[in-house]
């Protein structure tokens, strides 16, 4: 009885995570790069669930890695379009403090556009992440000029 419980348990944890990450994914399709090498051997162009679960999976861990031991990790071997993304996916995520610490390491320019001519305060705001968008404004970020409305209210 005990063990059926636990059983759904992880059964239902797991597919709570599974949801998460498609919902992850959904969010990103636009705004991460398409890198069919690490999507998986039948992608040639964009990634599967399974490339952006993989790429998701690394960038929440090196999320939590440098906020648990930042003088442990090196950004180095990062080109700087991944780190953009990483940052992206900090800031659209409200990871504050491992957002601080990747603008601090790497100078990343907070009022710089994207592809699609949004900062970084635009898909923080965007996303419903006040406490990001409060700590961009506090690093000058959108300094003369209006936010962009939030996606509920575009609809």
């Amino acid at each position: 009885m005990i063990e059926t419980k636990v059983r759904n348990t992880i059964t239902a944890t797991a597919d709570l995570i599974t949801e998460m990450f498609s919902e992850v994914a959904r969010r990103f399709d636009e705004t991460i790069p398409s890198k069919p090498d690490l999507a998986g051997p039948n992608d040639d162009e964009e990634f599967s669930l399974v490339g952006m679960r993989h790429i998701v999976r690394h960038y929440e861990h090196l999320l939590a890695w440098i906020v648990d031991e930042p003088e442990q990790v090196s950004l180095e071997h990062y080109e700087e379009a991944e780190l953009r993304d990483i940052i992206l996916y900090a800031a659209r995520t409200g990871r504050t403090e491992a957002l601080d610490l990747l603008i601090e390491r790497t100078g990343f320019d907070v009022t710089a556009p994207d592809a699609q001519g949004l900062t970084l305060l635009d898909h923080a705001q965007r996303d419903k992440q006040y406490e990001v968008v409060h700590y961009l404004i506090n690093r000058g970020a959108g300094h003369g000029r209006e936010l962009l409305p939030s996606r509920t209210e575009e609809a």
